[in-house]
């Protein structure tokens, strides 16, 4: 905390014989605009630059090799951040925030990736995860509203992608959507974690194909475009608040019952605050 909330510290410059930037050394310089780490530092700590608004470019040496949790979170200005070969994991919301990150490079050494890690980045619009990469944590890119792209590595041993969708490979599981996502129907998905698709305004369709038999909480939630959805007849379980405001949504098309769709939805509030809507079921409709 040795420079904890210095609003008007537009610069700084760190010596090589510095080895260590302590937790929250620089937390809340919002008017600091660019800083170089020298390569004699070994390990940054805990919110070190969070909250530094002003903060437009880092860069990390080769020494470091893990960027902990909330480093640069809410780091608000910064565009773009280069991080070296030698980064082994990625910190629990270490760049949860970052509203003006475009782009992101991770490095073939990094193994994981914390929750959050990447969560409420608006202007990131692409994703990379490289083969080295074995753990990624909840949410760790969600409500990164402008993404269109998620690609993995294909030889890649625990995770894939397909149709701009990142998923667990072994529990089948879609971990991220985004607003170009096609869910594969080859049975490579079985289900849909929770707020996978949450915030993502561009989406305007789904299909949730037949070999789908959970959507999870919150899963396309605040998906204001969101207007037509289908659900394959083998969804079994429909989280809370899976839907909650999807204003746009105008139609179901379920490819059960009526008597299927009633014990599936339970009457919970997963879809409060969505439109009005009807769902077409095999038997009949039913307007909410």
């Amino acid at each position: 905390s040795a420079f904890w909330n210095c609003t008007s510290l537009t610069s700084i410059t760190i010596p090589d014989s510095v080895t260590s930037i302590g937790e929250y050394t620089f937390f809340n310089c919002n008017s600091l605009t660019n800083i170089t780490i020298p390569e004699s530092v070994t390990s940054i700590g805990k919110r070190a630059f969070s909250g530094c608004t002003g903060l437009t470019s880092v860069t990390i040496p080769d020494g470091i090799t893990s960027i902990g949790e909330y480093t640069f979170c809410d780091c608000s200005g910064l565009t773009n951040i280069t991080i070296p070969d030698s980064v082994t994991s990625i910190g629990d919301r270490a760049f949860s925030g970052c509203t003006g990150l475009t782009s992101i490079t991770i490095p073939n050494s990094v193994t994981s990736i914390g929750k959050s890690a990447f969560s409420s980045c608006i202007s990131l619009t692409s994703i990379e995860i490289p083969n080295s990469v074995t753990s990624i944590g909840d949410s760790a890119f969600s409500y990164c509203t402008s993404l269109t792209s998620i690609t993995v590595d294909k030889n890649n041993p625990v995770y894939h992608s397909a149709g701009n969708c990142l998923i667990a490979t072994e529990s089948k599981t879609l971990i991220q959507g985004c607003g170009t996502s096609v869910i594969p129907a080859d049975g490579s998905v079985i289900r849909i974690n929770s707020s996978a698709f949450g915030e993502c305004p561009s989406l305007t369709s789904i299909v949730i194909p037949d070999s789908v038999w959970e959507i999870g909480s919150s899963a396309f939630g605040g998906c204001p475009s969101l207007a037509t959805i289908t659900i394959g007849a083998n969804v079994n379980s429909i989280g809370d608040y899976a839907f909650i405001w999807c204003q746009s949504l105008t139609s179901i098309n379920y490819g059960g019952t009526i008597a299927q769709w009633n014990a599936i939805s339970k009457g919970s509030d997963w879809n409060t605050n969505a439109g009005s809507y009807t769902v077409h079921c095999t038997d009949g409709d039913i307007k909410k």
